[in-house]
């Protein structure tokens, strides 16, 4: 079994985006240094070839990027989170980007954003801003 850290939660709608905080206690931070993969994981629509980011969480993990079952575990995540459940639609797949995000402390609500927008950007979105 898995374990995961969630951190951040958010929504896309077109250029807009919204983010909303996961609420985690302070011991929770000797369990985000011994977890030690963090991901930004996209909520992706594919459509007409192209990609479409709708939302997502960043989460940290002790998941390997290369373990057969990430997407598998990142979706049973997706599925109690209720801002990213909202936005698992049919047809909409988990793409789990791992960050270079190397720290003892736990990303506050910009930091969190900064990757969010950096995962979004490997699928076009705010290009044509």
């Amino acid at each position: 079994m898995a374990n995961v850290l969630v951190l951040y939660q958010y929504q896309v709608k077109g250029d807009y985006f919204k983010s909303f905080n996961v609420s985690y206690d302070s011991d929770m931070t000797k369990m985000f240094n011994d977890l030690p993969y963090l991901y930004c994981v996209n909520v992706i629509q594919k459509e007409s070839g192209k990609s479409i980011p709708h939302g997502g969480f960043i989460v940290k993990s002790d998941i390997r990027k290369d373990d057969p079952q990430i997407a598998k575990y990142m979706y049973e995540t997706a599925l109690q989170l209720d801002k990213v459940s909202e936005i698992l639609h049919l047809g909409n797949t988990i793409q789990a980007t791992p960050t270079n995000y190397v720290s003892a402390v736990i990303p506050n609500e910009n930091e969190c954003q900064e990757l969010a927008f950096g995962a979004m950007y490997l699928f076009g979105w705010g290009a044509n801003a």
